[in-house]
């Protein structure tokens, strides 16, 4: 569920992006790949029929991080039951403030609480800094590991109201430039 108009009712909202050789990747570098290995063409008709194969990394475009991602021996996103990846999410919008060295602090999730009420516990709370309208264009994404980011102590602090996972609309919730402490929260 979502907030509509100040509401919380059950609506659905599909955050992903398609994937093609030109989806923004960590490193840069083009990191996905769809190629027909067998094309209707090659097929004896009427069983004519198309097989494709990916090659792509895993943490690429829309995508969730297993607790495997960071800690040795921790479950695989196959581990987690289905209870676990469903869940009511919040959505904070800071992309009236967010440019590329933004980091949401704990103000941010008292801001949001005090005009919506506590984060419920078991819901998934994703940050909307607006950076995706960079998407199309994958050197601004990336921006050299330059885009808006969470800081540890609000990641903490969101992790202390139970929740499930935590979301941004960037690369990571963390750039990368002084580790990654969110992830290890």
């Amino acid at each position: 569920a979502a907030p509509v108009h100040g509401e919380w009712g059950p609506s659905l909202i599909d955050l992903t992006h398609l994937l093609s050789e030109n989806v923004p990747s960590w490193d840069g570098k083009a990191d996905f790949e769809l190629a027909t290995v067998t094309d209707y063409k090659d097929c004896i008709p009427p069983d004519t029929f198309r097989i494709q194969k990916i090659n792509a990394s895993v943490s690429l475009g829309t995508h969730m991080d297993a607790p495997a991602h960071l800690i040795p021996d921790a479950r695989t996103i196959d581990k987690l039951t289905l209870e676990e990846l469903v869940a009511d999410c919040i959505v904070i919008d800071v992309s009236q403030e967010a440019h590329e060295n933004y980091l949401a602090m704990p103000a941010v999730i008292e801001k949001f609480e005090k005009e919506h009420g506590a984060i419920p516990a078991r819901s998934l709370v994703i940050f909307h800094t607006g950076w995706s309208k960079y998407w199309e264009n994958p050197e601004k994404y990336h921006n050299n590991f330059g885009f808006p980011s969470v800081d540890v102590t609000t990641a903490e602090m969101i992790l202390n109201r139970d929740v499930v996972g935590l979301g941004i609309d960037t690369f990571s919730c963390d750039t990368g430039k002084n580790g990654f402490p969110v992830h290890r929260a």
